[in-house]
């Protein structure tokens, strides 16, 4: 008589109702190790790990409510969910996504310092997160200047073209992860004349895009030169590529820091404003490195 099989041990809960089940326990009982809830697989990029992590944080939302911020790092997101006594971060890099509980009053404090440290330093650090975005969520949360402190003179327009990438990038990964169908956009102001960067997740194919107010100022050689691609009805140049590329922010970011260095000098100089995402919620960028307007004051917490 033969052996009987084994059947394999099944898991009866997904990796999202798991993690739900992890932030439910976390929030009640504060753990300070980060436990890894998604695993996204080697070379994944933006898009992969997107929509890895799309239905677990979805079972996270659902189970413990909407979180008090939004946001991103250049490695993972960075979404809180903030209490008096401790907050639960979602947080993580390009291998994992974790869950981990700190004390509320510590985490803001050192958040702060971090952002005041870099505001006007001669050698700023990059700053804690790339971006926030604030819908009033429930939780305490300290407001703050925004990191509007100028690129030193030491980081030029190479470093900069790095930064507007990794904002790019990060929108592509986590926007629609976390603030839904809406759209994404800011200015970029040199000389009077702004270039407009948009990420609309709306669109079909949510292309990621930039326009400057050009008008048919400029040769349309030279203007094809720097890497705009064609005209809107508007008299606009612009470029569309869609997210699905990899490569799609660098070209994006290249292409804008061309156009910005025929206006400016100094990456300093540059202003960005007129910054949101769907209307619903104030959107932060300090991952931009420069001066954002309007500036956010301190104040209490809410």
């Amino acid at each position: 008589m033969g052996r009987a099989k084994i059947a394999p041990m099944v898991d009866p809960l997904s990796a999202a109702e798991r993690a739900a089940d992890f932030a439910e326990k976390m929030l009640a009982t504060p753990y300070r190790l980060p436990r890894p809830i998604v695993e996204y697989p080697p070379g994944a990029g933006p898009v992969e790990r997107r929509e890895e992590m799309r239905p677990v944080y979805a079972a996270i939302v659902e189970r413990i409510g909407p979180p008090t911020l939004l946001g991103a790092t250049g490695d993972g997101p960075y979404v809180r969910w903030g209490r008096r006594g401790d907050t639960l971060l979602l947080t993580g890099d390009r291998a994992a996504a974790t869950l981990v509980s700190v004390d509320t009053r510590e985490f803001l404090r050192k958040e702060y310092d971090a952002l005041q440290r870099n505001y006007g330093t001669p050698s700023p650090q990059r700053p804690p997160y790339l971006w926030r975005l604030d819908r009033k969520g429930p939780g305490p949360v300290t407001r703050y200047y925004e990191y509007a402190g100028h690129l030193n003179g030491r980081v030029g327009w190479e470093e900069f073209g790095e930064a507007l990438e990794r904002v790019l990038s990060s929108f592509v990964e986590h926007m629609p992860v976390q603030a839904g169908e809406c759209w994404v956009a800011f200015r970029l102001r040199a000389e009077g004349r702004d270039v407009l960067l948009n990420y609309d997740l709306r669109d079909h194919g949510a292309e990621l895009c930039a326009i400057v107010e050009d008008r048919g100022t400029d040769d349309e050689d030279v203007m094809r030169a720097r890497g705009w691609r064609s005209v809107d009805r508007y008299g606009r140049w612009r470029i569309d590529l869609p997210e699905a590329d990899p490569g799609s922010a660098a070209e994006i970011a290249r292409v804008v820091v061309a156009e910005l260095r025929t206006r400016v000098r100094d990456p300093r100089s540059l202003m960005a404003h007129d910054v949101g995402a769907g209307d619903d919620g104030d959107l932060w960028l300090p991952g931009l490195g420069i001066e954002v307007w309007p500036r956010r004051e301190a104040g209490d917490d809410h």
